[in-house]
C-alpha cells in the first residue's frame, strides 16, 4: 500500500452508533478514529445506524470533529435494521450497497448490543467485507461476561468468586440464591448485567437487601445477571494488539490503572465527569507483576479466540497480589478518555499507526481466509 496513488487508497466503512445504550458512547469513539485515520492511506465512508434502526451515510457523518460528552444513560426501544445492505444518503440523493465492491474493510465502533456482540461481524462475514477486530465467536463470548470468565477459568486463570442468574430464578428460587451467595461469594458484592459494557446495569451491593433492587436494574438490560465478589483490589488494565506478523505472539501494552474517585469506575464518572477517576497509564508495577499481567492478557487474548484487539481487565488483590480475571473487550473504546488507545500511546504506538495497524490486520485477515475457501472449494 503506498501513499502515492489515489487508486491504491482503501475505503475504510466506519460503522458506528447502533440501537442500543451506549450508541453515544459509540459516536465519541467514531470521531476519534476519523480524526485519526491516515488519509494518505484510507478515503472514509462514514456510515451510522441510528436508534430506530436506519442504516445513513453522507457529509454530516463526515464532521465528528468535536468531541461531545456521552449523554446521560437511556433505554432505547427495540428496532430492527431497515435494510441493513442498502445504505440511505442524509441528503437522500443516492444509496450505495453493503457491499466488497464499495468498502474495502469495515471498522465497527459500537459499544454494547448489535455491534460489539457477533452480530455486526456476522453481516460483515455474510457480504465478505474484511473488519476490524475479533471475530463471530470471540465477539459474542467476549460480550458475554459469564461465559467469558467460565472458559478463562477453565485455562487455569483466577476468577472472583461468581454466579449466574435469570429474571425467573429469583422469585422462585431467592432464598436459595441468598444461601449461595453467603457461603461462595460474600458481601461486599457487584451485580451487573451480563451483555453491556461501558459499566451500565451495574450495582454495588452491600447487604442482601439491596440484592431486589440490584437485580431489578441489571435486568433492564439482559435476560441475565452475573453476581461477583467485591475483590479489595486496584483495577488494571492492558491493552492486547494482534501481531502483524501472523502466528507470533500478541502484542501486549504497558499496564494502566484506574483509580475511582467513587465506589467503582461507573457510567458517569467514565464519560460525564473528568475528575471521576484517575488513571495512572501507565503505572509502575514490580517487574514480576508487570511479565505476569502481560503474560496472563495474552494469554486470555488467545484462550478466547480474540483477534485484532482487546482490553483485559484485572484486579489485583491488595492483601494476596493475585490478579483475577475481570472482563475483555474486544471493541475497546476510542474516545477521548478511553484507556485502550492511551496505553498504546505511552507504550510507544501512536493513535494514528494504531488504526493503520488494526486496518492492516483486517485485510490481512480476510485475504487469509480467501485463500482457504478457494483451497476447499478445489477440493469439493
Amino acid at each position: 500500500m503506498t501513499n502515492n496513488s489515489k487508486q491504491q487508497k482503501k475505503r475504510v466503512a466506519v460503522l458506528y452508533g447502533g440501537k442500543n445504550t451506549e450508541h453515544d458512547v459509540s459516536l465519541n469513539s467514531a470521531r476519534n478514529v476519523i480524526k485519526n485515520l491516515d488519509r494518505e492511506l484510507f478515503d472514509i465512508l462514514a456510515i451510522k445506524i441510528n436508534h430506530d434502526g436506519v442504516w445513513t451515510w453522507g457529509d454530516e457523518s463526515l464532521q465528528l470533529t468535536q468531541q461531545k460528552p456521552a449523554p446521560a444513560i437511556e433505554q432505547q426501544p427495540e428496532a430492527h435494521c431497515t435494510k441493513p445492505y442498502l445504505i440511505k444518503h442524509e441528503a437522500k440523493r443516492h444509496d450505495i450497497a453493503l457491499s466488497p465492491e464499495a468498502i474495502d474493510v469495515a471498522f465497527p465502533v459500537f459499544h454494547g448490543a448489535f455491534g460489539e456482540d457477533g452480530c455486526m461481524q456476522g453481516l460483515l462475514e455474510l457480504v465478505g467485507i474484511p473488519y476490524v477486530g475479533a471475530g463471530v465467536l470471540a465477539s459474542a463470548v467476549g460480550m458475554d461476561k459469564y461465559v467469558a470468565k467460565q472458559l478463562v477459568q477453565a485455562a487455569g486463570i483466577s476468577v472472583a468468586p461468581f454466579m449466574c442468574v435469570k429474571p425467573y430464578e429469583w422469585p422462585a428460587r431467592k432464598a436459595n440464591i441468598l444461601k449461595l451467595i453467603d457461603e461462595n461469594i460474600g458481601y461486599p458484592l457487584f451485580v451487573k448485567s451480563i451483555n453491556t459494557g461501558s459499566s451500565v446495569g451495574i450495582t454495588k451491593v452491600k447487604t442482601p437487601d439491596e440484592m431486589d433492587a440490584a437485580l431489578k436494574e441489571a435486568f433492564k438490560y439482559d435476560s441475565k445477571a452475573i453476581i461477583e465478589k467485591a475483590v479489595n483490589a486496584r483495577e488494571i488494565e492492558i491493552s492486547v494488539l494482534e501481531n502483524n506478523n501472523y502466528g507470533e505472539p500478541a502484542l501486549v501494552s504497558l499496564p494502566g490503572e484506574i483509580v475511582p474517585k467513587l465506589e467503582f469506575f461507573n457510567y458517569a464518572a467514565k464519560y460525564h465527569d473528568p475528575d471521576g477517576a484517575e488513571f495512572i497509564l501507565p503505572v509502575e508495577l514490580p517487574a514480576q507483576q508487570l511479565q505476569e499481567v502481560q503474560t496472563l492478557a495474552r494469554s486470555i487474548f488467545e484462550v478466547l479466540g480474540c483477534e485484532g484487539m482487546a482490553r483485559v481487565d484485572f484486579f489485583l488483590d491488595k492483601d494476596t497480589n493475585t490478579f483475577y480475571f475481570n472482563e475483555v473487550n474486544t471493541l475497546p473504546g476510542f474516545t477521548s478518555m478511553s484507556v485502550y488507545p492511551k496505553l498504546w500511546e505511552v507504550s510507544g504506538l501512536a493513535y494514528p499507526e494504531l488504526i493503520t495497524h488494526l486496518l492492516q490486520l483486517a485485510i490481512a485477515r480476510h485475504q487469509r481466509q480467501l485463500v482457504i475457501r478457494r483451497e476447499v472449494s478445489n477440493e469439493i
